[in-house]
């Protein structure tokens, strides 16, 4: 049986990869590819790389892995490596969009994990217009943005300084600003490191010890992080990964219930479908066939 055509992905929408640097960050005003497109960007995938966007006038909705998430001007739009997503623009929208590798962004949050952490979930975010952390992310992208198509000494350190600025106020927005203690801190780390994990796993249909293995802890331990950070244990977790991808193949792919189940690690497809339903609540035909 010929298989469908698989997601898209790319780093740079529409872009070959030998075009960009793979291992870096680009920055862009959105109207540059956004218009080109007919303000849509159809649903694709960037497999290792984070975007962030400030929509600085205009506005539109970003759809990641099935779920609408409305960003009128001013606002932010975060959509973390390897969903799903399509974003459409009112016309003539603006603003600056980064890329950025993963591999880089952990780099450049390794002062703090909490920084790393907050690019896991997709978010839009809309501010007042007078509002001081508007002021504080539009002085970060335009100098991002500057510094990304200068070639001046000391341009990787000072791009580097100013996406620190923003995964920070990206920190302060997302989250309570609560004093942290050493606590909560390794439980962010340990549950980040643990996200890692699934995401090169899941298919494997390992148990939850495998991974604690992994992490040199037990899973007893593994657990408690899990429900310190997010609320949810090390098994729940895994689970929803494996909910999300069986998604995004019957949102986005014509396979049928049989190989979505065996790509993602299920030898019966109908146990498969009994598990999705539980996670879901419809059964996968129905998943696929909602308006």
């Amino acid at each position: 049986m010929a298989k469908a055509p698989a997601i898209p992905r790319f780093f740079l929408y529409g872009d070959p990869p030998d075009e960009v640097e793979l291992d870096f960050l680009h920055a862009e005003r959105i109207q540059l590819r956004s218009g080109q497109h007919d303000w849509r960007i159809a649903a694709h995938a960037h497999p290792d790389h984070v975007q962030i966007l400030l929509v600085e006038q205009g506005g539109g909705w970003m759809r990641v892995d099935g779920v609408d998430f409305p960003a009128h001007a001013p606002a932010l739009m975060l959509i973390p490596a390897g969903m799903v997503h399509e974003i459409g623009f009112e016309p003539d929208t603006d603003g600056v969009v980064a890329t950025i590798a993963s591999a880089y962004l952990r780099d450049i949050a390794r002062i703090d994990p909490a920084l790393a952490a907050v690019v896991h979930r997709p978010m839009t975010q809309e501010f007042a217009t007078d509002s001081a952390p508007l002021a504080e992310f539009s002085a970060a992208f335009e100098a991002l943005l500057r510094e990304f198509v200068w070639q001046a000494p000391g341009r990787r350190a000072a791009i580097a300084a100013q996406l620190q600025r923003i995964l920070v106020g990206l920190l302060r927005v997302a989250t309570p600003q609560t004093a942290e203690v050493g606590m909560a801190r390794r439980n962010l780390d340990l549950v980040h490191r643990y996200r890692e994990l699934i995401e090169h796993h899941f298919r494997q249909q390992h148990r939850i010890a495998f991974y604690a293995g992994q992490l040199h802890i037990t899973v007893a331990r593994l657990n408690a992080a899990c429900q310190d950070v997010a609320g949810r244990s090390a098994s729940n977790l895994l689970f929803d990964r494996l909910a999300i991808e069986a998604k995004r193949h019957l949102l986005y792919t014509n396979l049928g219930i049989s190989e979505i189940a065996h790509s993602i690690g299920f030898e019966d497809a109908a146990y498969f479908s009994r598990f999705f339903t539980r996670r879901a609540g419809v059964p996968p035909s129905r998943f696929r066939g909602a308006p």
